[in-house]
């Protein structure tokens, strides 16, 4: 058990500072939610579309919901192809691993 107790904060301190990664902290509110992930990911040089973010919120509500108990975090990284990728992981222990997924938008460069 104690190394249990050991073990968490150490994944947590990876989740929230590997890499290129960013993250945050779910609310579990779909719209918040939506525009937190437009803002992060507009950082890292990708607009993301409108209804895909809120598709996104949503899904991360109902992961919010299906652990209440615990803390969900969002982490989007870039790909080696240039687009962003979106992970929703409980750090419930009963959760498993979550996937990589990519989200749809276009790079903020593309525009000009």
């Amino acid at each position: 058990m104690k190394k249990m107790v050991f073990i968490l904060p150490i994944t947590a301190f990876t989740i929230l500072y590997a890499g290129d990664m960013e993250c945050f902290k779910a609310k579990g509110e779909i719209f918040e939610d939506a525009q937190h992930l437009r803002k992060i990911s507009l950082s890292m040089g990708w607009n993301v579309y409108k209804p895909v973010s809120i598709v996104a919120g949503t899904l991360i509500k109902s992961k919010t919901k299906l652990y209440p108990e615990d803390n969900v975090y969002v982490c989007l990284r870039p790909t080696k192809l240039g687009e962003v990728e979106i992970r929703v992981q409980s750090d419930a222990k009963d959760a498993g691993k979550a996937a990589w997924n990519v989200i749809f938008g276009y790079k903020v460069d593309a525009q000009k």
